[in-house]
């Protein structure tokens, strides 16, 4: 009897842990992004007149909270790798080790490269009830310093700002520089963000360009021409 009712049991807590695996599978299935249509993705959000030139979509996904991600990738020739200069290396040399956070910078005797592109794109659409904030949180009191004032392990920190026509609109870009370091050696990259919404819902482009690489507003011409604002008028107050 005894045994009869170890098997029972054993069937039961079989079917149980199945059950309980199958519940796990399902909600992580639930909450994995999912491919989106590029076309009918960019005619919801804008009025297409084409496709950036020089730009390809890797993909075009919704996510489980609520956003939408398209990636892209420049067509162009890839970046050249960077290499450490004389003046640099000898400029960093003379930094004394072993002082931790309390030693002298190393960031404003990094060289930047000019005149590449942006390697990297990301389009991101945000749900209605976050874009407002998201709007706010990544244009507005941003806050500055200076490359002396950066700290000792590096962070983002905004290098310019500005607004460019956009259709019949104006719309706030922001350059920002990521100071880091990358196997203990100091670097940095940047990124240009720009808000092309002219509808309830954010739509946020970025654009990244290679390590050390100068980033320039210019970089967002292929995009604002190619897709032009949904809503041709801004809303008047």
């Amino acid at each position: 009897m005894s045994n009869s009712r170890e098997s029972v049991g054993g069937v039961l807590a079989l079917f149980g842990g199945l059950a309980l695996l199958g519940m796990t599978f399902s909600g992580q299935c639930s909450r994995s992004a999912r491919a989106v249509d590029v076309g009918s993705f960019l005619e919801a959000a804008f009025d297409p007149k084409g496709f950036p030139e020089g730009w390809q979509v890797q993909a075009c996904e919704a996510m489980p909270d609520g956003r939408t991600l398209m990636r892209l990738s420049s067509l162009g020739e890839p970046a050249p790798e960077f290499v450490v200069g004389e003046e640099e290396s000898a400029a960093l040399a003379k930094i004394p080790k072993g002082l931790g956070r309390k030693g002298p910078r190393p960031w404003m005797h990094l060289k930047e490269r000019l005149g590449l592109g942006a390697s990297a794109a990301l389009l991101v659409q945000h749900p209605l009830k976050t874009s407002m904030d998201e709007r706010k949180r990544l244009f507005r009191g941003l806050g500055y310093k200076t490359i002396e004032q950066v700290e000792f392990k590096g962070e983002a920190i905004p290098m310019n700002a500005g607004r460019l026509a956009w259709g019949l609109y104006e719309v706030p870009w922001v350059h920002i520089r990521h100071f880091e370091r990358v196997d203990d050696k100091p670097t940095f990259h940047d990124t240009i963000r720009v808000d092309l919404s002219s509808g309830p819902q954010a739509m946020i482009l970025y654009l990244t360009f290679p390590p050390r690489a100068r980033g320039a507003e210019i970089a967002l011409d292929p995009f604002i021409t190619a897709w032009a604002p949904l809503i041709v008028e801004p809303a008047k107050n």
